[in-house]
């Protein structure tokens, strides 16, 4: 975890359930969360259907999908989305709440 401070690794590593992350713009969110999506298919066997990571605009998704796939070189994940795209499947049963697994 190369380029990550004492709390960002803290934040990566806390595996125990959802992490609510506060922090001033610049501070590193996103490579957080990336990194931590990352950490859950590469080092403890997810699949990357099985994570979603949720973002406010559709520029932060594009982002973290760019960062997980280039970046941490996992070319399948797909599940970044904004809150209301994850609301729209939640209650729309026609799609899939998330990309390769069945609701």
């Amino acid at each position: 975890m190369k380029n990550l401070n004492d709390e960002q690794v803290l934040a990566v590593c806390n595996l125990s359930g959802a992490t609510i992350l506060a922090a001033r713009a610049g501070s590193g969110k996103t490579k957080v969360i990336c990194t931590r999506a990352a950490l859950l298919i590469d080092r403890l066997g997810h699949l990357p259907t099985e994570v979603a990571v949720l973002a406010f605009n559709t520029e932060a998704v594009r982002e973290v999908k760019e960062r997980i796939q280039q970046e941490f070189n996992i070319p399948t994940f797909t599940n970044s989305r904004t809150f209301h795209s994850l609301a729209m499947r939640i209650v729309n049963p026609t799609e899939e709440v998330l990309d390769g697994n069945k609701q």
